[in-house]
């Protein structure tokens, strides 16, 4: 929630306490994948930011499954395009 919601201390807090990285929701989705889609689809433009997908990609986050190209130009540098 914290990473769909674009919370990106939240997000950092929780993977510095042991957060799995990788875990997966009801929907299958990994935390990249909603940090990805609340930069691309969110309905809190405020907080949008890549800021959440560089932390989780620095923790050791994979991009298995994570749309490429996103559709948001600063997240596809950070995917290493």
């Amino acid at each position: 929630i914290a990473a769909w919601r674009a919370r990106h201390e939240t997000v950092a807090a929780l993977i510095k306490r042991g957060a799995r990285v990788d875990a997966r929701d009801g929907r299958g989705a990994t935390p990249l994948m909603r940090a990805i889609k609340a930069c691309v689809d969110s309905y809190w433009m405020g907080r949008r930011s890549p800021a959440s997908v560089e932390t989780l990609l620095k923790a050791g986050a994979s991009t298995e499954g994570v749309k490429y190209p996103s559709g948001y130009e600063e997240v596809d540098v950070l995917l290493g395009g």
